[in-house]
């Protein structure tokens, strides 16, 4: 009887590790400050057939995520960026919703902006 009540005792902290929001990268609201002024500010534009909001609020979020935080800290050129998203949600680079994401990229008051002046 002891035996299973250690064991039990042992195995509950390791139950919760999986139930933490930092469990996964795409588990919490708070993605990466890129991530997260997009989907504030471009929630509403379609990028295919669903709009951002839907995208973030879906299981396949991973790679949008992906791909969208590299584009954010400067890792992808648009170019690259746009021929990726537009491949994947089946639409072209000039869709709204790209032109609303690309805009975030260079607005200055999103925490940790690699584009924004230092003074």
């Amino acid at each position: 009887m002891k035996f299973h009540s250690l064991f039990g005792a042992a195995l509950l902290p390791v139950a919760f590790i999986g139930c933490t929001p930092s469990s996964g990268p795409y588990n919490s609201p708070a993605y990466d400050p890129f991530v997260n002024r997009v989907a504030g500010e471009c929630a509403l534009v379609t990028v295919g057939s669903m709009t951002v909001g839907q995208i973030l609020s879906s299981p396949d979020k991973a790679y949008f995520v992906d791909i969208t935080t590299r584009f954010g800290n400067g890792q992808l050129l648009e170019a690259d960026y746009l021929k990726a998203m537009a491949s994947k949600y089946g639409t072209t680079p000039e869709s709204l919703g790209f032109i609303c994401i690309t805009q975030q990229k260079f607005y200055k008051e999103y925490p940790g902006n690699p584009y924004e002046d230092n003074p």
